[in-house]
């Protein structure tokens, strides 16, 4: 059978979820202990009281993002959700149910900074280098060269991307843009 683990809802919200999508012949699961394993509250569930948390998340096994996506907008907008959607895989299938959350939300942050970083090397692209010197093309070619390595592996670590945008930041300031 399908499961979706559900962690930080209101107990209406996990109710109306659960009659919904059990037509589909998906079991959802409601997650409170965030020390539990994903494999363990996949294999048992977690029969404790519903906790109401800061952001909903739904993690799914068997089912991707994609197809949750789907499902809710079959529901002709009686499901609506803006938290965090992801999958079990063989990997966080063995973390704590806090750790998954922690890393989602850190992936999430890396992303919306990396959106930021693209948008500043578009501006350093367009700057008049012409009356710069040789150092301080140099200076401007490593940052670009790292901006861009950032962008194109989607690096996830904050304190390199934060480094990285500040020194840019920096850079597109004494170029007035």
């Amino acid at each position: 059978m399908l499961r979706i683990i559900l962690y930080g809802f209101a107990l209406d919200d996990y109710l109306l979820m659960a009659k919904k999508l059990n037509g589909y012949g998906i079991s959802i699961i409601c997650a409170y202990d965030v020390n539990s394993k994903i494999k363990s509250i996949l294999r048992l569930g977690d029969r404790k009281y519903i906790k109401i948390v800061d952001e909903p998340v739904i993690i799914c096994n068997d089912l991707t993002p994609e197809d949750i996506k789907k499902l809710f907008s079959q529901t002709g907008g009686l499901i609506k959700f803006d938290g965090i959607i992801a999958s079990v895989t063989p990997v966080n299938r063995e973390w704590k149910l806090k750790r998954l959350i922690r890393t989602l939300r850190n992936e999430r942050e890396a992303i919306s900074k990396i959106n930021i970083l693209k948008e500043q090397l578009n501006h350093l692209n367009k700057i008049d280098i012409s009356q710069a010197s040789e150092e301080e093309i140099k200076y401007l070619e490593k940052w670009i060269s790292k901006a861009s390595s950032i962008c194109k592996n989607n690096e996830t670590d904050l304190k390199k991307i934060n480094d990285v945008s500040n020194a840019i930041s920096n850079i597109l300031k004494n170029y007035h843009m």
